[in-house]
Parts: C-alpha cells; structure tokens; sequence
C-alpha cells in the first residue's frame, strides 16, 4: 500500500529458549497521517516492539553533548 509508512507482519521475539514470549504475532500498520500511540501494561512488550521494529532510534535519538 502506498500509504504504509511501517508495516510489521507476524513479529515474533521470544527469549529463554522460547519460553517467554514478549512478541508473539505482532501485526500492524501505520499509514501516512495517522498518530499511533502504544499503551499497556509494563511487561507487555511496548519497548520491544519499538526496539524490534527499528522505530526506537527515529522516535529517540542519542543525544551527543
């Protein structure tokens, strides 16, 4: 779709030999123009998605003194 900024299809991330599933099937779009906001409990796997996706570094970049 030409309006897909990011697109995540079935993203898995599991630690522990697979035991603890922090991700487990993750889909979802974001299209041009839409405000997304991630919420839930802590351990749900917010930071996950954005350390997986990549998306942590645009929306928080390393500040350098």
């Amino acid at each position: 779709d030409n309006n897909s900024l990011i697109k995540v299809v079935n993203l898995k991330k599991h630690y522990i030999d697979g035991t603890v599933k922090a991700l487990n099937g993750v889909n979802c779009e974001i299209k041009k123009g839409e405000v997304v906001v991630i919420v839930g409990p802590s351990g749900s796997g917010k930071s996950t998605l954005l350390y997986s996706t990549g998306l942590s570094q645009l929306l928080f970049p390393e500040v350098q003194v």
